[in-house]
């Protein structure tokens, strides 16, 4: 009995979180967070009745960005998936896999390539409108994931010992 004891306290003990993990955890958390509640977009939008400057928040991006693809919005749906790969390596880093890392940078480069973007999709028409500048929301929400990788790395290389051969 006290070998499976064992086994458990060594499993328990083998998966606590570092100290700068869950400081880097709650710091990109917090931004992210907070990017939810600024503007993530503003876009021309150009209608029979003319032609508007409007805006997106970062959470109406995020809820309504994973059924963009219902409405004909493919890539936009592709570039929402960074969130969902950003909260399973947070699940991933909690329960101490290494395979974290990987979906970090997966994340980042889906969010830092909307970067490049020029249009985005407005409506289950199809019709796109031109991105005339990203907001305060999108920098944070992009910070939080780089935050979140840049710490991960980090800690990863200080308790990684050098390969020497």
């Amino acid at each position: 009995m006290g070998g499976i004891k064992s086994i458990i306290l060594k499993n328990k003990t083998s998966q606590k979180i570092s100290t700068a993990i869950k400081a880097t955890l709650t710091i990109s958390l917090v931004i992210y967070l907070c990017s939810l509640f600024l503007e993530g977009l503003t876009y021309l939008d150009i209608t029979r009745d003319g032609s508007f400057q409007k805006s997106y928040s970062s959470l109406e991006l995020l809820l309504v960005g994973g059924i963009g693809v219902l409405g004909g919005g493919l890539l936009e749906f592709i570039v929402w998936l960074a969130n969902p790969f950003y909260y399973y390596s947070i699940f991933l880093l909690i329960s101490g896999k290494k395979e974290a890392l990987k979906f970090l940078v997966f994340s980042n480069l889906l969010a830092l390539s909307f970067r490049a973007w020029n249009e985005i999709l407005v409506s289950e028409s199809g019709r796109n409108a031109e991105i005339t500048s990203f907001e305060l929301g999108y920098y944070l929400w992009v910070g939080s994931f780089i935050i979140l990788l840049l710490g991960t790395f980090i800690e990863k290389r200080r308790i990684t010992p050098p390969n020497i051969a």
